[in-house]
């Protein structure tokens, strides 16, 4: 039996059946949404956003792209930038042509207490 997805089964009942619809039962739309919708800080919704784990490597392009989107999605007039919520290392991989190409490292989620203040 497959596990049910925590934010599609919390999104029917805080969102509604019409809502995930809408939103094409598309899981980082849904979970966005869920997001947007809690009673939680800005530092701690952009973190939840990123989605991002410590040791986990991300290529320059997406973080770049995802930066932008949750700049979008919550608003904001100043662009977001990965390194003022998390701790990164930049680190090169060689890409299937053999290219070098920029990635990074999350290192540490910096804590939410202390952006707070």
């Amino acid at each position: 039996m497959e596990a049910i997805d925590y934010y599609l089964k919390q999104a029917y009942f805080s969102l509604g059946t019409d809502m995930v619809k809408e939103l094409k039962f598309n899981k980082r739309a849904v979970r966005n949404e869920i997001i947007l919708r809690s009673e939680k800080n800005l530092t701690t919704k952009i973190i939840s956003m990123f989605n991002y784990s410590v040791g986990e490597i991300i290529s320059y392009e997406a973080k770049t792209k995802r930066c932008a989107e949750i700049t979008k999605i919550l608003g904001l007039e100043k662009q977001i930038a990965v390194q003022d919520y998390f701790t990164i290392k930049k680190t090169t991989a060689r890409d299937k042509q053999g290219k070098h190409k920029t990635m990074i490292q999350i290192i540490r989620v910096h804590s939410v207490l202390a952006s707070a203040a």
